[in-house]
């Protein structure tokens, strides 16, 4: 008798085949093939690996024993409270809790921690951590993760999912019911920003939402609060929800009122983590120690001396997204952006497209030392030669005169951060990137292609992380489709395996 695994309802990309695959064969300890629309294992397979494959799959439904029992896996299970099992969502146990921009899909990560036959003990890394993907799917399989970012938002996002998943939803409920009724007299105005954009309504609701949480006594509840308060404060703002930066709604716009929709989202979040510990348990991710610090990708070497066993990461692209300024609001509101506020904040992101003209003129040096010392990819010094000639056009505005600088800065960047992985991987672990090639202006309205895969896969190289396989991903939806950045949109990712020396 033969053990079958049956893959989502929704249609696998080539990619997500070949994961699937890989996933069945690292944690069934024996090899599978496709045979039509599922896969199949010939081969003897023990009680505790077909547990394995149902607790821990991440493109399958359901997993099928030689006794022909059929048993849905936690996955799907998962799935099924979100969007009825029958489409793809990405917004389960806990990934929806909050928006944010750029992140990679959860069974992806999950899909890579198995095939990079992580186990419990191991320590998997996400030096660009955003809002906890990798960390939270890492917890899921019982494996220990670290994750670095420098979005102080961000960080706070990861670390409330991962604390909350350790306790009951009913104690978190209980921790957050001083909530239903706020105290009159709200906090001072943390920053004057803010009056000019939300309603007086939805200000003064602000003000008092803060100040019921900061006298909570539960940190954690604390935690996921401030989360679930930052989640609709974009959208209940003068701010245009499906702008990234920012652009102000039309003066016809209706604006939501905070005080129903910041109750909502908390009931949400509490129903969203009695739905997860139904498949896993209250009591099953007491142990995890999952965790994600404010911290810099190219400092990583100094900033950790552990080892860990497998890194899986989404990094930044060349014209990094604007995380600070999507999320300025709540950075704000919360006091989060330190002493050198938005403007430092967002200068510390790798792929930061606002550098002054000082910084240019110190970058395109460094680029011309690079050069002249063959220190640089050969594809990275053709893209800079091509976009200095763009530069020096008559009619090359602001952008086109610092893309060249630009560009420098984020691979000498990504090269900074490739060494500190290899520092900091053990002996032939897996590093897993999962990157998308952009595009910057060329000559009268052209464009570029920016080559991102190959220039760190030449950088990986250097640095002793030998590629072992590249794997195309077509992406299916970027953003909101009105969004004025849509003309930008990738149409596909490239998933790089690499090892470690």
């Amino acid at each position: 008798m033969s053990v079958f695994v049956t893959p989502p309802h929704w249609s696998l990309q080539p990619f997500e085949r070949a994961l699937l695959l890989r996933e069945v064969v690292a944690l069934a300890g024996v090899s599978g093939s496709w045979d039509g629309d599922r896969v199949v294992i010939d081969a003897p397979v023990g009680k505790r690996a077909i547990t394995s494959l149902v607790e821990r799959l991440a493109l399958a439904r359901s997993v099928t024993d030689e006794q022909g029992r059929e048993q849905q896996t936690h996955q799907h299970r998962l799935e099924v409270g979100v969007g009825g099992g029958r489409r793809k969502v990405t917004s389960h146990a806990l990934h929806g809790l909050h928006p944010y921009k750029g992140k990679f899909y959860p069974q992806l990560a999950r899909s890579i921690l198995n095939g990079c036959e992580v186990r419990r003990g191991s320590r998997v890394l996400d030096p660009f951590a955003g809002c906890g993907t990798t960390l939270l799917e890492a917890d899921f399989l019982k494996v220990d993760g670290l994750g670095l970012d420098t979005n102080p938002l961000a960080v706070l996002v990861a670390n409330a999912k991962l604390r909350v998943l350790r306790r009951s939803s009913d104690a978190i409920g209980e921790a957050l019911k001083p909530l239903r009724r706020l105290p009159r007299q709200g906090v001072p105005l943390p920053d004057p920003y803010l009056e000019r954009w939300f309603p007086p309504r939805n200000l003064a609701y602000l003000l008092r939402a803060l100040s019921g949480i900061q006298v909570l006594a539960d940190d954690d509840a604390r935690a996921l609060a401030l989360v679930s308060l930052s989640s609709v404060l974009r959208h209940c703002s003068f701010q245009d929800p499906n702008q990234m930066r920012v652009y102000r709604r039309s003066p016809d716009d209706h604006v939501p009122l905070l005080s129903d929709a910041f109750p909502t989202a908390l009931l949400s979040a509490i129903e969203t983590l009695a739905a997860v510990q139904k498949v896993y348990g209250a009591d099953g991710m007491r142990t995890r120690s999952g965790r994600v610090v404010l911290g810099d990708a190219r400092e990583l070497a100094q900033r950790t001396d552990r080892k860990f066993d497998a890194l899986v990461t989404s990094p930044p692209y060349a014209n990094a997204l604007p995380y600070i300024d999507t999320d300025r609001l709540s950075l704000r509101a919360f006091g989060l952006l330190g002493d050198d506020g938005q403007r430092g904040a967002e200068r510390r992101l790798i792929g930061n497209r606002e550098i002054t003209d000082r910084e240019l003129r110190q970058l395109n040096g460094e680029a011309d030392v690079a050069i002249a010392a063959c220190a640089l990819p050969e594809q990275l010094v053709d893209l800079i030669c091509q976009t200095r000639e763009v530069a020096s056009e008559p009619t090359s505005g602001f952008r086109k005169r610092r893309t060249p600088g630009l560009l420098y800065a984020y691979f000498r960047d990504m090269g900074r951060v490739l060494e500190g992985v290899s520092a900091r991987l053990a002996s032939r672990a897996p590093a897993v990137f999962v990157v998308g090639d952009s595009a910057v202006a060329g000559p009268a309205g052209t464009s570029l292609a920016v080559p991102t895969a190959d220039i760190i896969t030449s950088q990986a190289a250097r640095y002793g992380l030998d590629l072992r396989e590249r794997l195309g991903k077509r992406l299916t939806s970027y953003g909101a489709s009105d969004t004025r950045h849509q003309r930008n949109a990738m149409a596909s990712e490239e998933v790089l395996v690499f090892q470690a020396a």
